[in-house]
Order: structure tokens, then C-alpha cells, then sequence
């Protein structure tokens, strides 16, 4: 996944994080760009759900935030 507006971690207990860090901009916007991005990453999310048993995907957990500091 090549994320511009994203960077997308997840941890060794399969906790996905989402943050959002448009670079040269003062503050993060919807653009198209971005929602092609978010797009991809849904469809990552899908996938990988998908692929592990249903006792796992019922614990999946995901958080976004953020990375522009006070919002």
C-alpha cells in the first residue's frame, strides 16, 4: 500500500492505526486523493479480516487519529 495522506501501523496484537498527516498542509482535508487512500485502506482491513479465523476478526480493533496536534 503506498499511503501519501496515511500512515497505517499495526501492532503484535493485530491493533490497526490509522493516522492522518497531509504533508505541506496546515491542516488535514477530504480531497480525492484522500479518499482513494482510504479506499485502499478499507480494502487492507477487508482482506486481512477476511483471512484470519472469525474468533480473530471479532477482536480486530482499529483507531485513527489525528497527527495535527490540538484537533
Amino acid at each position: 500500500m503506498n499511503l501519501k495522506n496515511f500512515r497505517f501501523d499495526t501492532d503484535a496484537d493485530g491493533v490497526a492505526l490509522v493516522t492522518w498527516d497531509m504533508p505541506g498542509r496546515s491542516m488535514n482535508v477530504i480531497d480525492p486523493d484522500v479518499m482513494s487512500e482510504i479506499g485502499e485502506i478499507v480494502d487492507r482491513l477487508s482482506t486481512s479480516i477476511i483471512a484470519r479465523s472469525t474468533s480473530m476478526a471479532a477482536r480486530s480493533r482499529l483507531a485513527i487519529r489525528s497527527a495535527r496536534p490540538g484537533r
